[in-house]
């Protein structure tokens, strides 16, 4: 049983291996009959169908597998470093994508304090994982958390990347958004005008109406109509000069609502 679950495993993770998913769960299906609850065995055979899964892009079938291999591996240690460290990795993924932030935190701390003393993985990949971090903790209501960790990845993606590079925008939204969220929206607008003035040098269309349109709402909450109205308008001017029906319709939308309210006060 041992060498047909460590055959499967080498197909598996060999990138130029061609496999079968159906052919690979089958070939699942009938060893795990053979295995005892939390095994050593169990827990490759869960592992084993979680990557399968990832492959085949059925990520929601994927995670409970990672779960049940991580939680016996915790028991009874069986994954390599690597492999330890993507199915922490992967499962976090998939739980942020399915909006469970609150599953996903704890994959992600995992996966980083694994990837800290292993000097093959990049600054860059570790500054990603902090970053998702920083995005749950705000999801779940921990701004001050996230704040302090987004400061420490975007000092660290400007040590990496220089202070203009459009890698930086994600981290500069997720600082405005716990600035805003933490009363601070004089913070939240220098980060706004950050991002935008880094999204028109990159020509990032969608970033530059995104970053107008949040700078807009700001300046309507602090009550400079005219202010919110130009941020509003230069984005229905950006998007008519780009001949963009959709992005069009989009700023319109907005900035008629942005006048609906503001004859309502």
């Amino acid at each position: 049983m041992k060498l047909q679950l460590q055959a499967l495993a080498d197909r598996l993770l060999d990138p130029n291996s061609m496999i079968s998913i159906s052919a690979s769960l089958a070939e699942l299906d009938t060893i795990e009959p053979h295995t005892a609850p939390d095994s050593v065995e169990r827990g490759r055979v869960d592992h084993l169908r979680a990557l399968v899964e990832w492959k085949a892009h059925r990520l929601d079938a994927s995670i409970g597998h990672y779960t049940a291999a991580l939680r016996i591996d915790a028991k009874t240690p069986f994954l390599s470093a690597d492999e330890r460290l993507m199915a922490n990795y992967n499962a976090a993924k998939q739980a942020e994508h399915n909006g469970e932030c609150k599953i996903a935190l704890p994959f992600y701390q995992t996966a980083a304090a694994l990837m800290a003393p292993d000097p093959s993985h990049s600054e860059s990949q570790r500054l990603g994982i902090q970053e998702s971090i920083g995005y749950c903790l705000h999801e779940l209501g921990r701004f001050e958390e996230a704040r302090h960790v987004n400061t420490a990845v975007l000092a660290g993606g400007e040590r990496l990347f220089g202070l203009a590079d459009p890698k930086l925008i994600p981290v500069l939204i997720n600082l405005a958004q716990n600035d805003y969220e933490l009363h601070q929206p004089a913070a939240a607008r220098a980060g706004l005008q950050r991002v935008l003035a880094i999204a028109t040098q990159a020509g990032d269309a969608e970033h530059v109406d995104s970053a107008l349109f949040q700078l807009g709402v700001l300046a309507f909450e602090a009550g400079q109509p005219d202010e919110a109205r130009r941020y509003m308008t230069r984005r229905l001017t950006l998007a008519r000069a780009a001949g963009d029906a959709a992005r069009i319709q989009r700023a319109q939308d907005d900035l008629d609502v942005l006048e609906d309210k503001l004859r309502g006060q």
